[in-house]
């Protein structure tokens, strides 16, 4: 059986990162070793992104930087996923080696920009979890990694409503929960502009227009958002609803207390990524 790749996605300041550091904790893997009676042990992969950017950081463990852009044109058939975000110029993709690894479970944090494509391609390998929170829990993330300013976190908070209320748009099993976790004032703004329009295509040029205003000059945070309304669009000219999420993992400071400084391996967001890499990989 071909191995499971789990992308931890979606809204800033949600540890998604810790959700891969969970997911290859050897205290975690020797767990769903035992539970589920394996005989050998568990390997893990990070899932890398390919990007022409010159590197940021000396060991970045979520991108391989600095790839050349001709790379991505003459071995186009070796990329998935390819995009260019237009802030920096940069081009970003999936090398096919790194979705094949040999582990036995692979990890990776996406952007939303590949998940359409990559949920065509690697079809029942794909774990899709989205980690959700409400407005409070981001804001007091955020502001406790001290790397931003207020005002971009403001703006960072208003981007993760604007993700989790095209999430509530296109999970309808799971849309109420969704919504409840968004600024209420925000809500009821978004939930006129779409109640009025005619259609969802016409709700989602809309709201594209709004958000686009909203988010002022921050470039990522408008191609984002345009992202998420191709998606609504893509699913209206199809007719149907595409199941984005395979899991919904929400998230509250209480739980994060009570996990204390042992969040790695003890508490409600661990026992929930490891329930899910168990669920695969039983199947």
């Amino acid at each position: 059986m071909k191995n499971k790749i789990y992308w931890f996605m979606w809204a800033p300041g949600l540890w998604k990162t810790v959700a891969m550091n969970i997911a290859e904790h050897p205290e975690n893997l020797k767990n769903i070793k035992e539970t589920l009676w394996l005989e050998n042990d568990l390997t893990v992969g990070v899932v890398k992104k390919d990007t022409s950017r010159p590197n940021r950081w000396a060991d970045d463990r979520l991108k391989r930087s600095g790839i050349p852009e001709e790379d991505f044109t003459t071995n186009k058939e070796k990329y998935v996923g390819e995009y260019i975000l237009t802030n920096n110029g940069a081009k970003y993709a999936y090398h096919v080696d790194e979705l094949n690894q040999e582990a036995d479970i692979l990890v990776a944090e996406p952007s939303i920009h590949h998940l359409s494509v990559m949920k065509a391609h690697l079809k029942d390998r794909l774990v899709v979890v989205l980690i959700a929170a409400d407005t409070e829990y981001r804001k007091v993330r955020m502001n406790g990694r001290g790397t931003e300013e207020e005002s971009q976190v403001n703006k960072r908070v208003i981007e993760g409503d604007v993700q989790l209320y095209i999430a509530s748009k296109l999970s309808w099993d799971d849309g109420e929960m969704l919504s409840k976790m968004i600024d209420p004032k925000g809500y009821e703004i978004y939930e006129e502009i779409f109640t009025s329009a005619s259609d969802d295509a016409e709700a989602a040029n809309k709201m594209e227009e709004y958000f686009l205003w909203l988010v002022g000059e921050d470039k990522f945070a408008k191609e984002a958002t345009e992202e998420y309304f191709k998606m609504i669009r893509n699913n209206t000219k199809k007719g149907e609803n595409e199941k984005l999420f395979d899991h919904i993992i929400v998230r509250s400071l209480e739980k994060d207390e009570l996990a204390g400084s042992n969040f790695l391996t003890e508490g409600d967001f661990r026992d929930n990524i490891v329930s899910v890499i168990k669920k695969h990989l039983s199947e």
